[in-house]
């Protein structure tokens, strides 16, 4: 028995300890809710945004508050006309006289700017009613409560405020039973009730405007922040739109860019350089994703890709040295690029490419109509270096031949027969051929409006395409 209680010992003294901590544990927590302040500040940058919150609830529960006083007076009108009896004989004229003078508190209310004159009509509202009340002498005690309630709880009164509010339905009251006159007024028990009722009714004023301030501190401070980041995007997306190169005009091509980002931000990407009197170099890129990680890498591929161009290097030269380069910049992220390097000599009139994973450019022969793809290539940029970049290469014979490059999101814009895909855009371009309007402002113009046309829903990628007229240089005999 003794070895038991030995044992028992220990833990007894374990469970003390635990009981000690749990009691020191909630006399930190009192301690820290009594140095809370009773109100939350708020900030000088959100007082006047708060303030005209403020303003606004008022005006949207004086609405309230009228149509349910309007409301109340409909029926003691309509109560007055089928039975009068009940109504104890008193006048309806005061009530008519109520009801118009609850409705231009709620017309001038809509008009009221400062947070002052709002609660003064506000108090208003409640102070007609307890009016009535007196000019009907009406005695019980639970009328005037009633309405110490409702003008306590509808508007957002400060706790001195709901008090100031409370005094108007009860000085009514001691008006009418005349409790004034009696040396033990305070003593009575409704009077009592009325002031239990009063420190409730702040009590919850309390509770009320300091989580109104919490969540205003909160919400705003949210949007403080959800606009700096939009504006951060806007200042990005107009740095990211100076990387994406515009149409461009030369005595060889013309090449006319169309670009529209899912986001803000997007991973598609076309650089245009003329890189002397007779050649003209693009890159059109697409990297993987969408938004911000896109653009971030995009603007990374810039300078470099530049950089290349003004080299003059051969287009399967220069994309060999974009990949590795690629390669480095991408790699660890999960992410890759495809791209069509391209270069048009017109001199010689000949289209030299090379595309790695990238959807396949449509050149259209201006003399018959027919279209051909410029498919020739190699896995995306990123993934490994290709053995032996092959550079494709093409002839264009004829001045004014059409060829269209684009991303993918534009072939899989989705539409109500499905998404675009290839066939059809051969087929929109064979159709642009047949009407005669192979200009290149004027495809781009056709295909923007049928894509706003006929796309179902918002955008799922990026959508850049361009579209270039070739010219010749022919060189001269002898």
């Amino acid at each position: 028995m003794i070895s038991e209680r030995r044992k028992q010992g220990p833990r007894h003294e374990q469970r003390l300890r635990e009981a000690i901590e749990s009691l020191e544990v909630l006399r930190r927590q009192m301690m820290r809710d009594l140095r809370r302040p009773l109100f939350v500040p708020i900030p000088e940058h959100h007082a006047e945004g708060y303030l005209l919150q403020r303003v606004r609830t008022f005006r949207s529960r004086i609405m309230v508050a009228v149509n349910a006083i309007l409301t109340a007076a409909i029926l003691y009108l309509l109560i007055d006309v089928l039975a009068p009896g009940m109504t104890g004989g008193r006048a309806a004229f005061p009530v008519l006289v109520m009801a118009v003078l609850e409705i231009l508190l709620l017309v001038v209310s809509r008009s009221v700017r400062t947070l002052r004159a709002i609660q003064l009509l506000a108090g208003a509202t409640v102070a007609i009613p307890a009016f009535l009340f007196f000019q009907y002498g009406i005695p019980d005690a639970s009328f005037y409560i009633l309405l110490l309630l409702f003008g306590g709880f509808v508007y957002p009164w400060s706790p001195f405020g709901s008090v100031v509010v409370s005094l108007l339905p009860i000085f009514a009251f001691l008006s009418v039973r005349g409790i004034a006159e009696d040396d033990a007024w305070l003593t009575r028990p409704e009077i009592l009730i009325f002031l239990l009722t009063t420190v409730v009714v702040a009590s919850l004023q309390v509770a009320r405007e300091r989580g109104a301030r919490i969540e205003y501190i909160l919400s705003a401070e949210a949007r403080s922040t959800e606009e700096d980041m939009l504006q951060g995007l806007r200042t990005a997306a107009r740095i990211h739109a100076m990387i994406i190169s515009g149409d461009v005009i030369t005595e060889c091509v013309e090449a006319r860019v169309f670009y529209e980002p899912m986001q803000m931000l997007g991973g598609d990407y076309i650089k245009i350089l003329p890189v002397d009197d007779d050649r003209t170099a693009m890159v059109l890129a697409d990297v993987t994703g969408h938004g911000a990680p896109g653009a971030l890498l995009v603007n990374r591929v810039d300078s470099f890709v530049e950089n290349l161009m003004r080299q003059r290097l051969r287009p399967g030269v220069a994309a060999e040295a974009l990949n590795r380069r690629a390669m480095e910049i991408f790699f660890g992220s999960g992410m890759l690029m495809t791209a069509f390097w391209a270069e048009y000599d017109c001199r010689e009139g000949v289209l030299r490419w090379v595309n790695f994973g990238h959807p396949p450019a449509l050149l259209v022969r201006t003399a018959t109509g027919a279209i051909e793809e410029l498919r020739a290539g190699f896995l995306p940029m990123g993934i490994s270096e290709p053995e032996e970049p092959v550079e494709a290469s093409v002839t264009v014979p004829e001045s004014g031949d059409v060829i269209l490059f684009y991303t993918d999101g534009l072939i899989e814009t989705r539409t109500s027969e499905g998404v675009v895909g290839l066939p059809t855009l051969k087929e929109f371009l064979r159709k642009r051929w047949e009407d005669g309007r192979m200009d290149p402002g004027m495809i781009v113009a056709d295909l923007k409006e049928y894509l706003e046309r006929n796309r179902i829903g918002d955008a799922h990628d990026d959508v850049l395409f361009t579209v270039w007229k070739i010219g010749t240089k022919r060189r001269r005999r002898g």
